[in-house]
């Protein structure tokens, strides 16, 4: 009888998109809240070393897409100046 191939069970985990977050700091974790539209979205509760490393892998990636793009991509607080000096300007 063959040996029959072993696979990982499929784990289902929803997909969630956000265009802002906010974040909270207690002495014990970081919260991330995922927001669309100013509503939130998701919660993420995380360890500070958690918050640090994806810290470090997030930066390391933007700045790799910036790298090999030649582009700067805005912070969404550069973005809300840009959308200030228009509102100003009209």
């Amino acid at each position: 009888m063959a040996e029959e191939e072993t696979r990982p069970a499929q784990v289902q985990v929803p997909t969630i998109y956000g265009n802002g977050f906010v974040l909270a700091l207690s002495n014990a974790d970081v919260g991330l809240v995922v927001t669309l539209d100013n509503l939130p979205q998701m919660k993420f509760a995380m360890s500070f070393t958690t918050a640090k490393s994806l810290l470090q892998k997030l930066s390391d990636m933007m700045d790799n897409l910036e790298r090999v793009t030649n582009h700067t991509i805005m912070t969404s607080d550069e973005v809300a100046e840009g959308i200030k000096k228009i509102s100003n300007a009209t």
